[in-house]
């Protein structure tokens, strides 16, 4: 499946943020979705499952920010350094397989509101007379 652009950076933010990452960290990854080809979503969404990867991630691009060599020359890494220095266009929309799109909307589902009487009482989603 295809995803707008704007959709996957979305995904990508949300589905971060539903897998416990630091809001710096999900809003860094959602801007560098724009540079993520098939390879870099499959690094990121396996990667969602170990969150202390993206600690080593983070820790390793930012030194790399300050001159010491950059080890891991992964597709998801690539993207991440590629669009801190804004070498790259962004790629035409990757082609994301269901396993992939499952995975990051499953992450992301963790960031909505449980749906209750209450909430529905105060009008939250489309309500039984709008559908």
């Amino acid at each position: 499946m295809k995803l707008a652009r704007a959709e996957l950076v979305s995904l990508v933010l949300r589905s971060a943020r539903g897998a416990g990452l630091p809001l710096g960290w999900a809003e860094d990854l959602s801007r560098a979705a724009r540079h993520f080809g098939q390879d870099a979503l499959a690094e990121y969404a396996k990667a969602l499952e170990d969150k202390d990867c993206f600690e080593t991630l983070f820790t390793i691009l930012d030194r790399s920010a300050l001159g010491e060599p950059a080890v891991p020359e992964t597709a998801l890494f690539k993207a991440l350094r590629d669009d801190k220095d804004k070498v790259l266009p962004p790629t035409d929309r990757p082609d994301i397989s269901d396993d992939i799109l499952r995975a990051l909307e499953r992450h992301a589902a963790a960031t909505y509101v449980p749906e209750t009487e209450a909430s529905r009482a105060n009008d939250a989603g489309a309500g039984a007379d709008q559908v």
